[in-house]
């Protein structure tokens, strides 16, 4: 009796770990299938990060270049004669946005037009004097092109204030901005620059490179002869100050912003987060378009789930594990408990033909 009631009880602990087996398996499909889902979902807000994040910097861009534009209709609409207003005009524009610092008036001055323009110009700013600073050299004053080339000097300059003032009277005598210019000339576009160092900054070529140079041209109505440009200057750190490295469920991103442009190979990175080399994943990249120049914004991710995520999955799987335990053992008492009184059911169903066999 008592080796019949032990096989039926180890029966009972088949079937309980039976039980418990087949908990398991559903603990870990289950979790299988949050682990899917929150993949899915931080592949998802990494797409949204990396497309907004994107059209942000794109929109930043292209609002301050038509501020910019806005400066340089003042220009186009207008007689010299009313040009000294320009502050006037600009100073609604340049502190709309964040970036822009300054509009600058760059005049297209023939070398015979040059003593003109500077006494002209010294009556409204005293210790105006042209200058150029050619690459890798100092400071050079006066008119240094050649084959009497017209030059395109900065003759107004809005906000006026010690560092902007410092930029009044330059012009540049490197191929790339003479390049830039006959760019806007053909196409009547604005032309964007590589990144530079800001003369409002200084001139100690130490100074880390934070500026951009938007050109519009400004032509005589109803003809394509430039009368200059403007020149609006940005401060590019602005806009990737306002970046967001992490995505909506908790992910750190690696963001970098490359210029892909005309002359920007010696320094072609705009912006790198601290998080970009501590990332060893593929990158996103997204090319925006912006006139003649194109950025390249790359995005890296961790591939693997979040801190939060594996606390979730963690109390997934410890929860299945409990519940598949908690019923095992349920199962393991009521069929133990079903076997105990199978048995004492049989011993009274005996007992009682015993008794009526005895009356027999």
């Amino acid at each position: 009796m008592v080796t019949g009631l032990n096989q039926k009880d180890r029966g009972v602990k088949r079937y309980a770990v039976l039980v418990f087996v087949l908990g398991v398996v559903l603990t870990a499909f289950i979790t299988h299938i949050v682990y899917g889902g929150q993949k899915q979902l931080a592949d998802s807000n990494f797409e949204f990060l990396t497309e907004n994040q994107t059209e942000n910097i794109k929109e930043l861009v292209m609002l301050d270049v038509s501020f910019i534009g806005a400066g340089a209709s003042f220009y186009h609409a207008t007689q010299p004669s009313a040009w000294d207003n320009f502050s006037s005009f600009a100073e609604p524009l340049v502190d709309s946005s964040k970036s822009l610092i300054a509009m600058q008036w760059m005049k297209k001055v023939y070398p015979e037009q040059l003593d003109t323009h500077i006494k002209r110009v010294r009556e409204r700013f005293p210790s105006y004097q042209v200058y150029t600073v050619p690459k890798d050299q100092p400071r050079i004053e006066g008119y240094i092109l050649e084959n009497d080339e017209p030059i395109y000097v900065a003759s107004d300059v809005y906000p006026v204030n010690e560092s902007n003032l410092r930029a009044l009277g330059y012009y540049s005598s490197r191929e790339r901005v003479r390049r830039v210019i006959r760019n806007t000339m053909e196409t009547g576009e604005p032309s964007l620059s590589d990144k530079i160092r800001l003369l409002q900054d200084g001139f100690d070529r130490a100074l880390p490179k934070e500026g951009m140079l938007v050109y519009v041209p400004v032509f005589d109505a109803g003809t394509r002869s430039l009368r200059g440009v403007v020149i609006g200057v940005i401060r590019i750190t602005v806009y990737f100050e306002q970046i967001v490295s992490r995505t909506a469920i908790g992910k750190e991103v690696g963001i970098r912003v490359v210029d892909l442009g005309f002359d920007a190979e010696d320094d072609p990175i705009l912006y790198q987060n601290d998080l970009w080399d501590a990332l060893d994943e593929p990158s996103k990249d997204v090319i925006i378009d912006l006139y003649d120049r194109q950025w390249r914004i790359q995005f890296k991710h961790d591939a693997g789930i979040s801190k939060n995520d594996k606390l979730i999955l963690f109390f997934v799987m410890t929860g299945g594990l409990l519940i598949s335990l908690l019923l095992a053992y349920v199962v393991y008492l009521m069929l133990r408990e079903q076997r105990r009184l199978a048995v004492i059911v049989n011993r009274r169903t005996r007992d009682l033909q015993y008794l009526v066999d005895e009356i027999r």
